[in-house]
């Protein structure tokens, strides 16, 4: 049986203007407290976001109904607190200050290494991650996804304003990502061997840091074997 799991990103929204929040460290424990039918909220990158984590499933349905059910239970407690809450791809204006990054050692390291890409890095996504049996399989997936991805960024994208201005982009999500030198159209693999040599690679050029994740492209094989197809 496959099994599937959900993440969505949100953007916290001031009321008063229009852009991305600065809530109080009171107000984003009253926000990570929520947890709606077995999903739960977390921390994102900056403190004007947030992240749903959706519990395994099996079925298509159930999994919508909790996450209408978690984005209802979102919007009214933001609401409460003064806050708007937007499913956003990217933020289409910011703030003149930067915002706040999310305490924790992964934020800090990544904005130490890379600080001018992630002072603005209001960028938000809805990510699907599917069990597979083994990284074999999830390889032969990456190569199955591979030429459908303009189809799914096209689908996925609601993110044309940045700035403050059109960019001429449906998905500016997918233009901003570029920068990351993991992020793209993954090449195809021969087989896991290919798979396993390509990424081994990686640490040694500085991409990603060793152990923590394997990333390429579209998806990402972990130890769990994941395949993440994200939406942009």
């Amino acid at each position: 049986m496959t099994t599937f799991g959900i993440e969505e990103e949100y953007l916290l929204i001031d009321r008063d203007t229009g852009l991305p929040a600065s809530p109080s460290p009171e107000q984003t424990r009253t926000l990570h407290a929520l947890e709606v039918a077995g999903g739960s909220a977390t921390a994102e990158w900056f403190t004007c976001q947030l992240e749903y984590n959706s519990p395994v499933h099996t079925e298509t349905g159930t999994a919508l109904s909790k996450l209408l059910g978690f984005r209802r239970a979102l919007a009214a407690t933001a609401d409460r607190i003064g806050f708007a809450v937007a499913a956003l791809g990217t933020a289409p204006d910011h703030p003149r200050s930067p915002s706040e990054v999310s305490p924790g050692a992964h934020y800090s390291t990544l904005a130490e290494l890379a600080p001018r890409f992630t002072v603005d890095h209001h960028v938000n996504g809805l990510h699907v991650h599917v069990g597979l049996a083994d990284l074999a399989t999830g390889v032969r997936a990456l190569n199955g996804l591979r030429p459908w991805l303009p189809v799914l960024v096209a689908l996925g994208a609601n993110s044309p304003v940045w700035q403050g201005a059109d960019t001429g982009f449906a998905s500016w999500r997918t233009i901003y990502y570029w920068r990351w030198l993991v992020n793209g159209i993954p090449p195809r693999f021969h087989d896991l061997a290919d798979y396993e040599s390509r990424v081994a690679t990686l640490p040694e050029a500085c991409a990603i840091s060793g152990g923590r994740s394997r990333g390429v492209g579209c998806g990402m094989l972990t130890g769990r074997q994941t395949c993440a197809v994200c939406g942009q």
